[in-house]
């Protein structure tokens, strides 16, 4: 088998000492280095040239390696961002991972831990032309299948992001490595999207969504021969957070109504994933606050006063959802009739009219 090129690597870290070790054991491995002593000449550095690699120091003075890090997801870079610090902790190694970080490294490190990762970025250098394409292939299959919008996420990332690592310590499930995430938007004549039926799949919207994951599924199979499965739409049923999932893909943000905000249809959509068997390019996070300028009409809209404090009140929405079974249950008298949930946070909002 060809020896694998010698890759070059940028290493940015304030400390004299944690360069030079890189530095000596890049060497030693056959590769190339560019050492800078802080964030700004390690932007400047990225602006100038191409790297196969770069490593971050977490804390730096002035600008530090996680918002270096989040500016090259931004560009973006093509390149696999390695964070190092000597004082992390399990949130700043979830945070850095939902942003893109291909890997979080402790230090004091090994000469081992370095050569393991140089493996994992050679590997992926290999296959990186074939990755870039088949994703972008992926997202535009899918919108013509019928998407409104779609976008790649990490398995790793959205297993250490805070869906995971926050509020009830879930633990994800879902082995694999992409997802393909999914959102259909609701056309503003059809009233049925979000009504819940008694027939398969619940809702009209969602049988949409399935009808697009199985083509693409499909296609996917027989075109590109490349293995994947639509997950479940429920974590207890084998799926996954899929707000969270949307955010790493690129989709849009988490809003002051809860709900996952996109630019172009507000939070007035439905999301379903797709795993797929193959290492791609993650598509997000998105960085821009939806909602800054905001007054809000989604919390005054809760007939429920969900957001009376200054956090969702899941309990309180949990009401509203039981008198909307409870009012079709006294209007159906035996008929067959859907429920039609709450949805005035979502038709409040102004993005995407």
């Amino acid at each position: 088998m060809k020896p694998a090129a010698p890759l070059n690597i940028l290493i940015v870290d304030d400390e004299e000492i944690v360069r030079q070790t890189i530095t000596a054991i890049m060497d030693h491995l056959g590769h190339k280095t560019v050492c800078v002593n802080d964030g700004f000449a390690g932007k400047a550095a990225l602006k100038g040239r191409s790297y196969d690699a770069a490593f971050l120091d977490l804390r730096m003075p002035g600008l530090d390696g996680m918002s270096l890090l989040k500016w090259a997801m931004q560009e973006p870079l093509d390149l696999p961002v390695i964070i190092m610090t000597g004082h992390g902790t399990k949130d700043s190694r979830a945070e850095a991972m939902q942003y893109g970080a291909f890997d979080f490294l402790y230090k004091p490190f090994s000469l081992v831990e370095i050569k393991q990762l140089i493996e994992k970025i050679q590997h992926m250098t290999i296959q990186s032309g074939v990755k870039k394409e088949n994703g972008e292939g992926l997202i535009k299959k899918a919108l013509e299948c019928g998407a409104s919008l779609a976008g790649i996420a990490s398995v790793e990332a959205l297993a250490a992001s805070r869906s995971y690592t926050g509020g009830e310590l879930i633990k994800c499930e879902v082995k694999g490595k992409s997802l393909l995430v999914l959102a259909l938007a609701q056309d503003k004549n059809w009233r049925e999207f979000d009504w819940w039926d008694n027939r398969p799949g619940g809702t009209p919207g969602n049988r949409r969504l399935v009808e697009i994951m199985n083509q693409v599924v499909t296609w996917l199979g027989e075109e590109e021969n490349i293995r994947s499965r639509i997950l479940p739409y429920n974590i207890e049923k084998g799926g996954v957070f899929l707000k969270g999932a949307a955010i790493l893909a690129g989709l849009g943000t988490i809003g002051k109504n809860n709900l996952l905000v996109t630019p172009g249809f507000g939070p007035r959509v439905r999301l379903r994933a797709i795993l797929v068997d193959r290492e791609l390019a993650q598509t997000g996070p998105a960085e821009k606050n939806l909602c800054e300028s905001c007054d809000m009409p989604c919390r005054r809209a809760c007939p429920q006063k969900a957001f009376r404090s200054r956090f969702f009140d899941r309990k309180r929405c949990s009401i509203q959802m039981r008198v909307d079974r409870l009012e079709k249950e006294t209007t159906a008298k035996g008929r067959s009739a859907p429920v039609k949930f709450c949805r005035a946070c979502e038709l409040a909002c102004p993005l995407g009219l």
